[in-house]
């Protein structure tokens, strides 16, 4: 609906100007797909917070959760979900040693993700906020 993509472009115009607030939306996605359920507003970045509660984004506080977390994958590209993913493979298994041919349950091939991001890290062409996330995750 309008509402819905007036917020969108309301949160990408915010984005394109705050990294912080890219970040804060990146991190939105990833949890999201880890976790596989929406956040509340608790579990926001809190610069993800201030921009709804200081009125920036034009939603009702009752519908901002569903609508950020809508928001937040419609602007974050995949790489978010699979690193959501590969999070969730190491909450369940200890380690991102993830099998090429591996998929998730809903079909997802975490496994050839993994292996292209590898590939592209070596090659020094993976972004060093990538590199230091997948670092930090294992």
């Amino acid at each position: 609906d309008s509402g819905h993509a007036t917020a969108v472009n309301v949160m990408r115009a915010h984005a394109e100007q705050d990294e912080e607030l890219r970040e804060a939306l990146a991190t939105v996605a990833s949890e999201a797909t880890r976790l596989g359920r929406t956040l509340t507003r608790t579990e926001w970045p809190e610069p993800l917070r201030d921009v709804v509660e200081q009125g920036d984004v034009p939603v009702e506080r009752a519908i901002a959760e569903k609508m950020i977390s809508a928001v937040a994958r419609e602007l974050s590209d995949g790489w978010e979900a699979n690193f959501g993913l590969l999070h969730r493979f190491w909450e369940k298994k200890g380690d991102c040693e993830v099998p090429q041919g591996y998929e998730t349950e809903s079909g997802e091939k975490l496994g050839q993700w993994v292996s292209t991001q590898r590939h592209v890290k070596k090659q020094g062409l993976l972004l060093s906020s990538h590199a230091r996330r997948l670092d930090e995750l294992g």
